[in-house]
């Protein structure tokens, strides 16, 4: 096998992506609770005032939530102002761009 014929798990992995981008109607401000499934430390509360959690917690959100998860937590506001620093798979940053290419923006340094 060569370095070419080999692929990623994030190259395998299934990402889920929001029909619409009215359906994220999370909030924008206070404390999100997040489950077990989507954020996997001991505690799970994301303040959305600090960056740094927002950001943390939002990219658990896209990339290990399903799309009803992202509707029921993701504010689209929130997302929008830190879209360019979050740092995403690849991947996962390309097919919420080809969803919402109005809302986000397309040039961002935050790709891991």
């Amino acid at each position: 096998m060569t370095v070419e014929d080999r692929t990623s798990f994030g190259d395998r992995k299934v990402y889920s992506v929001p029909e619409r981008w009215e359906d994220l109607r999370g909030p924008d401000h206070g404390v999100l609770e997040m489950p077990v499934t989507l954020h996997w430390v001991e505690d799970r509360r994301i303040r959305l005032e600090e960056p740094g959690e927002l950001r943390m917690g939002y990219r658990a959100v896209i990339c290990e939530g399903l799309a009803e998860d992202q509707e029921r937590y993701l504010n689209p506001d929130l997302l929008r102002s830190i879209w360019a620093d979050m740092v995403l798979p690849p991947r996962v940053r390309s097919l919420w761009r080809a969803r919402f290419p109005e809302h986000l923006p397309e040039n961002s340094h935050g790709v891991l």
